[in-house]
């Protein structure tokens, strides 16, 4: 690591030239099962990222308004409880006329 510092200088501009060379998309998939790397991604990805589907995160949420829309499912899970299903939140005043009730 002091090394790699010290010849930063030397270094870094022969980095950078070369990753020009590629898109970063083309340069995750290279160095992926080597480098622990990810390249910034816009937050519309994130719906379809085959690691996101590998886990379940995303899920189609079924809405009385909307019909239905994509969102997380499970934001954590538990290792002997099973997570709660995937509900969206409640329409504005929906639940007004039962919590004044107690």
């Amino acid at each position: 690591m002091r090394k790699r510092a010290a010849a930063a200088s030397e270094i870094v501009p022969k980095l950078r030239e070369r990753l020009l060379t590629r898109s970063a998309i083309e340069w995750e998939r290279i160095l992926v099962d080597t480098v622990p790397c990810s390249i910034v991604r816009p937050v519309e990805d994130l719906f379809d990222h085959p690691q996101v589907m590998a886990e379940g995160i995303m899920s189609t949420i079924p809405h009385e308004v909307l019909g239905s829309y994509r969102g997380v499912a499970k934001p954590i899970s538990f290792g002997r409880t099973p997570s709660p299903e995937p509900f969206c939140a409640p329409l504005y005043g929906q639940d007004t006329e039962r919590l004044r009730q107690g």
